[in-house]
């Protein structure tokens, strides 16, 4: 939380402008993992190990810039070692049949 305006891109092409003490939630689109990368897993993989392989997707594809308006300070948020629920671990799974 900061009093400062934010100004946050969340894609290559899309920005949103915060006020100050402002929550926001931001969809943010992610392509679906692809089965390739689940191949460096031995055999079918631990729900630990598809965890890390699915959170690591994620963190290479998102991209969240911020800067507080009025200042000099800028920031990139990082999203390693973040912890996804098994609905989310659904929704980034590509299907084996397309």
């Amino acid at each position: 939380m900061t009093n400062h305006e934010k100004e946050l891109h969340y894609t290559q092409n899309k920005c949103i402008y915060m006020e100050g003490k402002e929550p926001c939630r931001i969809p943010v689109p992610v392509d679906r993992c692809p089965l390739n990368k689940l191949s460096m897993l031995n055999g079918a993989g631990d729900a630990s190990e598809l965890q890390k392989v699915y959170a690591e997707h994620i963190a290479s594809l998102v991209d969240l810039r911020w800067q507080l308006l009025g200042t000099e300070s800028t920031g990139k948020a990082t999203l390693s070692g973040i912890t996804l629920t098994q609905d989310m671990l659904y929704l980034v799974r590509m299907s084996p049949l397309q």
